[in-house]
């Protein structure tokens, strides 16, 4: 991190020191020399619309859709990406338009399926012509084997696939015609058709729907659903086509099953089956009408049917918009997806849900889940470890309870409770300036944020350890947070430019307990700003930064103690001590012998025994002087300063570890 934040270039050897120079000294310290070590979240950063998600075996996620970079990666349409967000470098096959349809084969190989015409891998080289259809290998190359090549007259695109038990390949869409493997002529196959492992045409099935299939799923006895937007269906050696208003169930030869007709009145988009066998349907309809229902039933968006495509009549949640995508959770919860701002449960009342719902098996809405996106979701995708990955178009979401959105780009990771995958993502403008790690491995972050996360926690907030925020804590603070000392009873001491905790007075140090709430007892007040802290074995507390009087307890009576002070483990005053740097301390390091390293922006410091140094003119008239420490300046345990110890730095120092060999290395604004 730069310093020229803190130190202008105009400034080099400080006179004057303004308080927005002493903040940015103990913002730039505190960066330096407490770094936070932190996940950064999920957050793949997509630069157009997903959508299609499935998750790998191996707990990767492929992506597709009509995007050209993910992560500042250039990615055409097509990504796999890893566990933790990051990009997968070692596949790239670069399809030259969207992708809507992905399947992973058994052996690992995918599929995909979509509006492109040829895959490039590695963005470089010769393009492969591809059209629509198209399987890549594990590595992100072509499989030179597989080229079904659907057509068409108008706008041929590749909207779901399915995998069967014997591995033969089902296509929906919006093509007409297939031309696999280099075949001499083009075939005929109405917005569906099936194919062998080897990309040859199954030439036996031919439903022939009248209009575009949008949604594909296998049901029981190897049977085929089928979602979309067509009237009828008419295979091979039937005299007359089949009525089947968006949706039908196929036999395995192709045939239509005569015996189910549920009969939306609108599109179907997505299709899922229950572990019981019943099938969920989500999409643009409003009524579905089985034959054995004489009046058509309402059922907005969504509805369930039972195995034999009756409606189940105990199902009938609802929502204001499009339902894109509909899944089934392995606990039997609901996930759907979509382009609507409320649902409606069991019952008569909507219920605000920005784009994404999760209802339980009785159809009555899951309240605990609330994410809100601010655009459509196209895809949802569960994980082993249960959490959902969602693309679609939204470009922030806001965690449930939380009072502002962070940034998502068109896909994110919630965890099963709805919440957003972990990431630290700050106020515009905030930054975490210091952390310290409690034992139960729960983080503690000050800075000059007001947000954490989505959340509004102001200046000082506390991480779970897989990232999450602490709801529980929120100590609310009026002003920046530049140190914190965890204490060996688990509560901490912390330092900044703030001078209220919760509507409490606290002047630029406050003690806080686990829990948030402050230690009543604990009450010094200092009349500027804190900028290093240090606790000592024995429970005495080292204050450093930019103030000139410090009031102990609830006394009313400032003392004087000069930009270093050190406090009693109550707060009181160690009234031995009292080094006198004249000017800001930012910087505190104790050796193994109990000395003290203090640096920062002083020039001279006296020491707690008044001591003075001698000075002799040309005339020989010798005077007392206040000794010149330049920045950096060592001190007994008593406070007294060290004669033999002056390092003389030109500029400020801001930082100073100390290494185990006794040697310290310092930081700051100085050239020699």
């Amino acid at each position: 991190m730069s310093l020229a934040l803190a130190f202008p270039s105009s400034v080099r050897r400080v006179t004057s020191f303004l308080p927005a120079l002493i903040a940015g000294l103990f913002a730039a310290l505190s960066v330096v020399a407490q770094p936070v070590s932190v996940n950064d979240g999920f957050n793949p950063d997509v630069d157009g619309t997903v959508f299609t998600v499935v998750a790998q075996s191996d707990g990767k996620l492929l992506v597709g859709g009509q995007f050209t970079s993910v992560s500042g990666v250039s990615r055409s349409n097509l990504a796999r990406i890893n566990a933790d967000g990051s990009v997968d470098t070692t596949f790239n096959p670069s399809p030259n338009a969207p992708v809507r349809a992905i399947l992973v084969q058994r052996d690992n190989r995918v599929v995909i399926g979509g509006d492109f015409t040829a895959v490039q891998p590695g963005a470089s080289g010769t393009a492969v012509t591809r059209n629509r259809l198209a399987r890549i290998n594990a590595d992100g190359s072509v499989d030179t084997t597989f080229n079904p090549n659907l057509g068409g007259q108008l706008q041929p695109q590749v909207h779901a696939l399915l995998l069967q038990a014997d591995n033969r390949i089902v296509a929906g869409g919006s093509f007409t015609t297939v031309q696999p493997n280099g075949a001499a002529a083009a075939t005929t196959r109405n917005y569906l058709a099936r194919f062998n492992t080897d990309g040859t045409l199954d030439t036996a099935f031919n439903p022939n729907p009248n209009a575009m299939v949008l949604a594909l799923a296998l049901h029981v006895d190897n049977k085929i659903i089928v979602g979309g937007g067509f009237t009828t269906l008419q295979a091979p050696g039937e005299t007359a086509p089949s009525t089947r208003n968006r949706v039908a169930r196929l036999n395995p030869s192709g045939t239509v099953d005569s015996e189910f007709n549920p009969n939306a009145n609108n599109g179907v988009t997505s299709i899922a089956v229950q572990r019981d066998g019943k099938i969920l349907l989500a999409g643009y309809f409003t009524t579905v009408q089985p034959p054995t229902d004489v009046n058509p039933a309402g059922r907005s968006r969504l509805a369930r049917l039972n195995v034999d495509g009756t409606l189940d009549s105990e199902f009938y949640p609802r929502a204001d918009g499009a339902v894109a995508t509909v899944s089934v959770q392995a606990d039997g919860l609901i996930v759907v997806g979509g382009a609507f701002t409320a649902v409606w449960g069991q019952g008569a009342t909507s219920v605000n849900r920005g784009f994404i719902a999760r209802f339980k098996p009785d159809g009555s809405l899951d309240s605990g889940f609330a994410p809100t996106l601010n655009g459509a979701v196209n895809a949802v995708a569960q994980q082993a470890d249960g959490k959902l990955v969602i693309g679609g178009s939204f470009t922030r979401a806001t965690p449930q309870g939380a009072s502002s959105a962070v940034i998502r780009n068109r896909l994110a990771r919630l965890s099963t409770d709805g919440s957003l995958d972990s990431n630290f993502e700050l106020d515009a403008g905030g930054r975490i300036l210091v952390s310290v790690t409690q034992a139960d491995g729960k983080i503690l972050v000050g800075g000059s944020f007001t947000s954490i996360a989505g959340l509004t926690r102001n200046y000082v907030a506390r991480l779970n350890a897989d990232g999450t925020v602490d709801t529980t804590y929120a100590p609310n603070f009026n002003g920046r947070v530049y140190a914190m000392v965890l204490q060996p009873d688990g509560k901490v001491l912390v330092g900044g430019a703030f001078t209220e905790i919760g509507g409490e007075t606290r002047r630029h140090l406050a003690r806080l307990n686990p829990s948030g709430t402050i230690d009543s007892e604990f009450y010094p007040h200092f009349d500027g700003q804190v900028g290093t802290l240090v606790l000592q074995s024995d429970g005495k507390i080292l204050v450093g930064g930019t103030f000139n009087t410090v009031t102990p307890g609830k006394s009313t009576t400032p003392e004087t103690r000069a930009n270093l002070v050190r406090l009693n483990a109550d707060g009181t005053i160690d009234s031995a001590f009292d080094p006198n740097p004249n000017s800001t301390v930012a910087a505190i390091a104790v050796q193994s012998d109990g000395k003290l390293i203090v640096g920062g922006a002083f020039t001279t410091a006296v020491g707690s025994d008044g001591k003075l140094d001698k000075s002799t003119d040309a005339a020989g008239k010798t005077t007392d002087v206040v000794p010149v420490r330049n920045h950096l300046a060592r001190l007994t345990t008593e406070g007294n300063l060290d004669p033999a110890y002056n390092p003389n730095a030109n500029g400020n120092v801001i930082t100073s570890v100390l290494q185990p060999d006794g040697r310290l290395l310092i930081g700051g604004s100085f050239t020699t």
